[in-house]
């Protein structure tokens, strides 16, 4: 008994001048990492509750516009701040196909145009749609796919109006008509004067206008494209259309009277706006007699879209 209890005395010992030892030998190193992070660059913090934000407003009146991967604005907007906006589209069409209007059995008197309408598929809104009016005019200036253009330029039209539409307006939110149809897009229709648009087109049948659109003397050397705008001075709102939907694009319906009554069908021919295209939009913005005008360049800010008021700090 004697001799167990002398062991155990014997191990507590050993055991406490181990832990003694370990405790001893351990010793914070204050140099570990010293020469990745020195003293010198150590972080430090400051605090403040107390500083000064100069700001002001000045006019940006350029950005490239076209081809975007978004939206084209179109339409008009009064703003109660920024003013009147008032956006508006240039685009090329293009055949849907190499064609000739002339009957295989007739002539081209034998050709009766029934209507012509320009669809545009709707991608969203801006303000408070009202009825506006949309006009549509020729281009009268050549048009490239490469050239960049921006939303401040404009083209050279041949100043005629072709729209027959009137003022007119379309539900954003809704589903629209598409060639009598309805569709799961909203659309904005705009008939067209067949006189001014169509007519001048079918008579080129057997040319080398109707053969293809990108060569000498074919579709585009001939037709240029459209300008899409709408008045200023009437609160319609802003449209943002998808030019590049499949909706997007004019329908020509015409009928082939060469044979008997009943083979008198409605027959129809497209023409595309899609990403072989050239085409952008274009913004012009009044800010007479708005704040906005008298914050230009003064320290008051403003902010808003389409390359007008920008915020510089």
């Amino acid at each position: 008994i004697v001799l167990i209890k002398s062991r155990n005395f014997l191990f507590l010992v050993v055991g406490l001048l181990t832990t003694v030892f370990l405790f001893c030998s351990c010793e914070k190193d204050n140099e570990f990492g010293i020469e990745i992070n020195p003293d010198s660059n150590t972080l430090g913090a400051i605090y403040s509750d107390t500083f000064s934000i100069h700001t002001f407003s000045v006019i940006s009146d350029s950005i490239r516009t076209d081809e975007l991967n978004g939206p084209s604005l179109l339409g008009n907007y009064i703003d109660p701040v920024f003013g009147e906006v008032n956006a508006s589209i240039f685009t090329q069409i293009r055949l849907e196909q190499a064609y000739d209007f002339i009957p295989q059995d007739g002539t081209i008197d034998d050709v009766v145009i029934d209507s012509a309408v320009l669809y545009l598929a709707i991608n969203g809104y801006y303000g408070d749609i009202n009825e506006q009016e949309f006009n549509v005019e020729i281009l009268d200036e050549d048009f490239y796919k490469d050239s960049s253009y921006y939303n401040n330029q404009s083209l050279t039209t041949k100043g005629v109006n072709i729209s027959t539409a009137g003022s007119i307006k379309a539900d954003p939110l809704f589903p629209g008509y598409f060639s009598g149809f309805l569709v799961n897009e909203a659309i904005l229709g705009i008939t067209l004067d067949v006189n001014e648009f169509a007519l001048p087109i079918i008579n080129e049948s057997g040319n080398s206008t109707l053969s293809g659109n990108d060569g000498d003397n074919e579709f585009l050397s001939f037709f240029k494209g459209i300008k899409i705008s709408a008045p200023s001075n009437i609160n319609g709102g802003l449209y943002y259309i998808n030019l590049t939907n499949s909706f997007s694009r004019i329908r020509l319906f015409y009928r082939d009277t060469s044979g008997t009554a009943s083979e008198h069908d409605t027959l129809d021919f497209d023409f595309n706006i899609n990403s072989n295209c050239a085409y952008y939009h274009a913004v012009n913005h009044n800010y007479s007699g708005t704040t906005v005008e008298d914050a230009v360049n003064q320290p008051m800010p403003f902010i808003w879209g389409e390359a007008s008021i920008s915020l510089l700090r």
